[in-house]
């Protein structure tokens, strides 16, 4: 296609710049985080500002980095979670806002279907590192090594996933 450029489409609203999650997991596996999220305007104003977490997770509060409330918005627990700024964030301007959220690990539902192997019928990826007791702690040790796999200079907020393709991963946490 001619005339197209890639410096003519519009940047994202908003970016985050980091996280800092500070998790708890108690006997029963109660699940709670303190979750720090950093942003970044990159285009005109935005209010409303739009985050994914699991529908398992109840949110409890939502604050500005100065302690204000925020106004938030979660239908149903569904994934989708709508936090109204205080003011609207331009371009060039940073803010964070400190979300408070909690749940039950136990029946954690919606991570399942990401780790189910349709073609198979099976969790591919508990069978390849032959697990026959799953626990938290097994978990936690792939999550902490699906996380390790990805390199630190490709990091960011749109890239904490390795991709499909990288043969590391596999083993590593299989050997986790």
């Amino acid at each position: 296609m001619s005339g197209v450029s890639i410096a003519n489409e519009q940047p994202e609203p908003l970016t985050v710049t980091g996280y800092d999650i500070d998790a708890t997991i108690e006997g029963s596996y109660k699940f709670s985080a303190r979750t720090t999220i950093k942003l970044a305007g990159r285009s005109g104003p935005q209010q409303w500002v739009p985050f994914s977490l699991y529908d398992e997770l109840q949110v409890d509060s939502v604050v500005s980095d100065a302690g204000v409330p925020l106004t938030f918005y979660r239908k149903d627990h569904s994934e989708g979670l709508w936090i109204r700024l205080a003011e609207p964030l331009a371009a060039g301007k940073a803010q964070a806002i400190r979300v408070v959220y909690h749940g039950s690990l136990i029946g954690f539902g919606s991570a399942l279907p990401e780790m189910w192997d349709e073609s198979r019928g099976d969790f591919r990826g508990l069978l390849d590192s032959r697990a026959c007791n799953i626990n938290m702690p097994i978990l936690i040790g792939a999550a902490r090594a699906l996380a390790d796999a990805v390199p630190p200079e490709r990091l960011h907020a749109d890239f904490i996933v390795p991709p499909i393709f990288d043969f590391r991963v596999a083993p590593a946490v299989a050997a986790a």
